[in-house]
């Protein structure tokens, strides 16, 4: 079952102020001893029915990003009958380091990594669902870029869950959206340049966090892989909030890639062959299990809906992951209800928090 929603998100919501107030923020701990720093809206006045849309965010930047990213979605849940929780991954300020070990797990691209990721989201769900912070209209969960990896695993291995924590998530799981995630489904597609230099992870981190940020023109929809970015959100942040939102050197340990340099741009090169591969396969395995698994669809979350949230400007990885996906939809067809959502003129980051807000406001959209 698949919808397909064309969104104009532009216009006056862009400038309007941001009230900082409209959020508290917090630290939970998880029965394994897990610390997790996250903001919260708090749930809305005189609601029981009220939804919970607790949002991970992508590589190298954490969960706040106030002007440009999750704290504004804070601002109008209300209006929404939402409630919004917005996470600080594992390594990132306020929640618990990996270990050396860990990152290796999580570099290794295996099947298991996934099982563990999706594990610990379920277990932070369940959290909020044993602290009372779920009203009637259930959770969303929301991931962005780079979260796919902690997200997707929540659809595709649930069957590793034991079932108490199952039957306690699967009265309120709705839906769960994605919002460009950074690698395609179910395949990489990077840019390569075997001859450049690879960068140290200080420097390939400020550069990776700048061109991301980058707007590029894909004609026709068609991924440009050699699109060079006409502007950068990052330009029009202070310096006081690139330290406050960017952790790009955090953003290095968690991912098998190294950044090279190519034409004065930073670009996206995969470490070695084996973990690219392992990573390819598990993907897909991730992918087959969340979509196109009847079977495993109906055991697991068999009510809960996908979104996928798509800017028309986001660099060309991740063009090429909608379209990907898009077209696997159409080829072999899914028993999970999906919905695709176009935001134009969007790049990766500026207008996250417009598409959350207005997608929030549409009840047919989750």
């Amino acid at each position: 079952m698949r919808n397909d929603i064309k969104y104009i998100l532009h216009g006056g919501l862009s400038n309007e102020r941001i009230t900082l107030m409209s959020f508290s923020q917090h630290t939970l701990k998880l029965a394994n001893n897990l610390e997790f720093r996250y903001t919260d809206s708090g749930a809305p006045a005189l609601s029981t029915d009220y939804t919970t849309l607790v949002g991970i965010h992508g590589m190298g930047f954490n969960g706040g990003q106030a002007a440009y990213g999750f704290e504004r979605v804070h601002e109008h849940a209300h209006k929404s009958n939402m409630r919004t929780i917005f996470i600080n991954r594992r390594d990132y300020r306020g929640s618990t380091p990996y270990a050396e070990e860990e990152l290796a797990h999580i570099r290794s691209g295996k099947e298991s990594m996934f099982a563990d990721l999706g594990l610990e989201v379920a277990m932070v769900l369940e959290y909020f669902v044993d602290a009372g912070k779920i009203g009637g209209g259930g959770i969303v969960v929301f991931g962005w870029s780079q979260a796919v990896l902690w997200v997707l695993p929540l659809l595709a291995t649930a069957e590793a869950f034991d079932a108490g924590l199952y039957e306690k998530l699967e009265p309120h799981l709705r839906g769960v959206v994605l919002y460009d995630p950074a690698f395609k489904v179910p395949e990489f597609t990077p840019v390569s340049d075997t001859s450049a230099t690879a960068a140290d992870p200080e420097s390939a981190g400020k550069a990776f966090g700048k061109w991301v940020s980058g707007y590029f023109h894909h004609p026709g929809g068609v991924p440009s892989w050699d699109a060079a970015p006409t502007r950068y959100t990052l330009d029009k942040w202070t310096a006081e909030e690139v330290e406050r939102w960017c952790e790009l050197t955090v953003g290095m340990r968690t991912i098998p890639t190294r950044f090279v340099a190519v034409a004065f741009e930073y670009q996206a090169d995969l470490r070695s062959v084996e973990e690219t591969a392992q990573m390819n396969s598990s993907l897909e395995t991730m992918t087959n299990r969340a979509f196109f698994d009847d079977s495993m669809i109906s055991k697991r979350f068999p009510r809960a809906h996908f979104l996928y949230l798509h800017g028309t400007e986001s660099p060309a990885l991740c063009v090429s992951a909608y379209v990907g996906f898009k077209e696997r939809t159409d080829k072999d067809k899914t028993s999970r209800r999906v919905t695709f959502a176009v935001v134009p003129e969007a790049n990766h980051f500026v207008s996250r928090w417009v598409a959350i807000y207005r997608l929030i406001s549409l009840p047919d959209a989750l």
